[in-house]
């Protein structure tokens, strides 16, 4: 295997730390050096800019912390190795939405505004380009599986279209059953291979009993970095 797609059931559950940890494993464990390895994201928003939006209540402005892009924040954990992204939008939503937004607000031509809508062929082109130079590579996605990319274009069809098996990051929180166990059935019947899951640490006998539900429901199994490092190599 020569590249994974990191997603999750939701945005913020921890896809980012984990792809850092699992980047690390895979270094320290001397599955690969740190220049054959490449962590790619296709589509991020949210980040350090000026873009705004209007809403009813107040002006929201992205500089705000809490929104960091993941590149930045996979760069600030000094792996050694080589971070690629296709498209970065500044407001913190749906990429089809942010990427509209910011083109709205920087008021490119059309020339400039077809470059910057997001093209699956265009995430195709890039990954290719990077299995001809990488030995792995660490897909991340954005939010979740359905996420919309543009008029017709889902998070789920990238993955589709890179021909990748995916990991699902979980949270192990009340609600973590319903919408682990979709977002399984989602990608399966997409044709997508799910590897496993791999959910946030229980903080109680309820959180442990849900992840369990999750694996006998779905038939998946629950992964940790050790495994992904065998899979890998």
């Amino acid at each position: 295997m020569q590249a994974v797609f990191i997603s999750a059931t939701d945005t913020g559950v921890g896809k980012t730390f984990f792809s850092i940890e699992l980047i690390k494993y895979l270094i320290e464990s001397k599955s690969f050096k740190p220049n054959e390895i490449a962590y790619y994201k296709p589509v991020q928003t949210g980040g350090s800019g000026h873009c705004e939006e209007q809403t009813q209540s107040a002006t929201w402005q992205s500089h705000n912390e809490e929104f960091v892009f993941d590149t930045i924040a996979v760069a600030k954990a000094n792996l050694g190795i080589d971070i690629f992204n296709s498209y970065s939008f500044e407001f913190p939503a749906s990429p089809d939405y942010s990427s509209k937004l910011e083109l709205s607000c920087h008021s490119e031509t059309s020339e400039a505004q077809s470059k910057n809508l997001i093209n699956i062929s265009k995430i195709i082109d890039d990954y290719n380009a990077l299995k001809a130079k990488y030995k792995f590579i660490v897909v991340e996605g954005a939010g979740g599986l359905a996420v919309p990319l543009n008029e017709k274009d889902l998070l789920v069809d990238v993955i589709k279209a890179l021909g990748l098996d995916l990991i699902l990051v979980t949270r192990a929180s009340l609600g973590t059953i319903n919408h682990t166990l979709l977002s399984i059935a989602y990608a399966k019947n997409h044709g997508i291979n799910v590897l496993g899951i791999v959910p946030r640490k229980p903080e109680s006998a309820a959180e442990e009993a849900a992840i369990e539900s999750i694996l006998r429901f779905s038939g998946v199994s629950k992964l940790e970095i050790s495994d992904i490092s065998v899979i890998a190599s």
